[in-house]
């Protein structure tokens, strides 16, 4: 996603072959936890679109499975969560079976542990897990009560045999009065539940005595949401059902191909329904789940050819790399992109090593996907002038690329600055980068790339950041002297990097208002002629009328981008009613907020907001 939140930025990009035993992916199923993702309604550790597939593997075996590194891919290394497609399934049917099976049974059979006769009211039964519950509460003997969205209503009850009064809505708190009316009051012995707020907590009351409460949902989590005891007094239990936090657990793994394998030999599983768009549509397939249109599943056929043309010329390297400050948000994303593009191995140095699990992740994925040499980790201080000389004399032989990504920000106006405040960023920065220079001249003749991260700020100043900007231009005037003795040598005036590192974190707005955050891949995508070409160079997004698509703003572009996710003819759009008036959802907004502050960052955009209040702001 260019710029997560816009679901029209999504692009294909060319990635490293798997290292080890690839699946060829003939289809990718979608979730909605892909929607939520995209939409940057979810916050998630490994941003990946796409959990469950279907294809071949290298002996040509029909298989289907589980990925927590993204499906949405040509080819996948072997997971650990894979089945053998069953004879007579398809593999488009195939796609449709992982995820909400797995969710399903793991929720029915082995936390609420339901039985023949048991009771359950499965929400949203016409999507894919609805569909999948359905399915496995019929098998297992369960009394079944649902709900769905009131346009499908008639669907469902033409299709999945459930009575009438046993069904409700989705959208709304009725469907308690329906449940509880249909069972007497009693409530179900178990809930699966996918709805959020008031919702939620319908649904608990909605539980029998003794019974369970199973979420799948994630909204609610995130937002630390309160139930409230009283809805457990009953002796409720409740179960957080979360299958991508199992995919790393192996004692899950085995439970989750114990379960499902079981469902296909017992001839429970049966594939659902489902509408499958190509490579070139994966837009389209978003917004059409936004819009609720599906049933069963959305997959996305790779058959199609994807062409990821680059208009850059490549930087293409090996041997060994130093990443200072590979650690940070920037160093890791950097090592990432230097191992695609052929390095060896990779050594990220950071004082304090490894801290956060995050950190151990990406390095743990690195070293999974090009191997367990290829990335090493160091708590080399270059600011240590004789550590910096030895350890570059120690890896003399096979370093053929330095890159300077730390910095350690003492903000503070220079009237307020202390001493100390002014030394520490600036030894980070230029002194490491001095000491670096001075060892690699003496040692690595043959050392291809000199790359220090400096900042538009060097430039352009910043208030409260004095130190800062004298200690990035003091890396540009280093990195110039390398140019003058015939050496390489490049400093990039970055912006604001998105995505990554401090901007994700700040809690506070970051840079001067004409600057807009600009996406981490396609920065990197940036850097190939900059590292061919050498020299100062600047790589920053500003806040315009123009995006660097050509995606001008102004009330056409606003009522075309609102035809995109809304649909109908933007022309009959009144630019005076507010968004909720023209039928805009949670999503939709989500999306529009994001677009529009591409182009202005202090507009505020809400469901009471209406096209003109829009224009007016940006304008002004």
């Amino acid at each position: 996603m260019g710029t997560i939140g816009d679901l029209s930025s999504g692009r294909w990009v060319a990635s490293p072959m798997p290292s080890r035993a690839p699946i060829s992916v003939a289809y990718s199923g979608l979730n909605f936890k892909d929607l939520m993702i995209a939409s940057n309604k979810l916050r998630v550790e490994v941003p990946a679109l796409g959990l469950e597939f279907s294809g071949t593997d290298e002996h040509g075996k029909r298989v289907m499975g589980m990925t927590a590194t993204g499906s949405l891919s040509k080819e996948l290394e072997a997971p650990p969560l894979m089945w053998e497609v069953p004879e007579g399934m398809g593999l488009d049917e195939a796609a449709t079976v992982p995820v909400v099976y797995c969710t399903v049974l793991y929720a029915l059979v082995e936390r609420a542990r339901l039985s023949a006769g048991d009771s359950i009211l499965i929400h949203a039964v016409s999507g894919g897990i609805g569909r999948a519950a359905l399915q496995i509460a019929r098998c297992m003997g369960l009394e079944v009560y649902a709900t769905c969205a009131p346009h499908k209503r008639e669907h469902v009850l033409a299709s999945c045999g459930i009575p009438p009064e046993r069904l409700g809505s989705s959208r709304d708190v009725s469907f308690k009065h329906t449940l509880l009316t249909a069972t007497g009051g009693e409530g179900v012995d178990c809930v699966l539940n996918s709805l959020a707020d008031e919702l939620l907590l319908a649904g608990l009351e909605c539980v029998a005595e003794y019974g369970h409460f199973c979420e799948i949902g994630k909204v609610d989590f995130q937002q630390n949401s309160p139930i409230g005891m009283t809805a457990l007094e009953r002796n409720v239990s409740f179960h957080a059902i979360d299958l991508a936090a199992m995919f790393s657990q192996p004692k899950k793994q085995k439970l989750l191909r114990r379960l499902l394998g079981d469902a296909l030999a017992s001839g429970w599983v049966t594939p659902l329904e489902h509408t499958t768009f190509g490579t070139n549509d994966v837009e389209q397939a978003l917004r059409y789940m936004a819009a609720s249109k599906h049933l069963g599943k959305v997959l996305i056929s790779m058959a199609d050819d994807v062409p990821t043309p680059s208009i850059f010329p490549r930087y293409v390297t090996s041997g060994t790399h130093l990443v200072v400050g590979g650690l940070g948000g920037l160093g890791l994303e950097l090592s990432e992109w230097l191992l695609s593009n052929g390095a060896a191995s990779v050594i990220l140095s950071g004082r304090s090593g490894i801290s956060t699990g995050w950190q151990k992740h990406r390095v743990e994925a690195m070293r999974g996907a090009y191997g367990e040499s290829s990335v090493v980790v160091s708590r080399l201080d270059c600011t240590d002038a004789p550590a910096c000389t030895a350890f570059v004399q120690s890896h003399a032989a096979d370093l053929v690329g330095v890159w300077h990504c730390a910095m350690s920000l003492r903000d503070v106006l220079f009237a307020n600055m202390t001493d100390e405040q002014w030394t520490d960023c600036v030894r980070v920065k230029a002194e490491g980068l001095a000491n670096l220079d001075i060892a690699t001249r003496a040692n690595c003749p043959s050392l291809q790339t000199f790359m220090a991260c400096s900042s538009i700020v060097a430039m352009m100043g910043n208030a409260g950041q004095s130190n800062y900007a004298y200690a990035n231009a003091a890396m540009e005037a280093i990195v110039r002297r390398r140019r003058h003795d015939g050496l390489h040598g490049l400093a990039v005036n970055w912006g604001l990097l998105d995505n990554v590192g401090f901007i994700t974190t700040a809690d506070k707005e970051v840079g001067a208002g004409w600057l807009a955050p600009q996406n981490i891949d396609d920065t990197l995508e940036r850097l190939h002629p900059m590292v061919l070409a050498g020299g100062v160079i600047s790589c920053i997004q500003t806040q315009s009328t123009a995006s660097d698509d050509g995606d001008v703003f102004d009330e056409a572009h606003l009522r075309l981008k609102l035809s995109g996710i809304l649909g109908g003819d933007p022309s009959k759009y009144d630019a005076n009613r507010t968004l909720e008036q023209l039928g805009i959802d949670s999503l939709g907004l989500v999306e529009l907020r994001n677009w529009v502050r591409r182009h202005c960052r202090t507009a505020t955009v809400t469901t009471g907001t209406s096209l003109a209040q829009i224009i007016a702001m940006t304008i002004a």
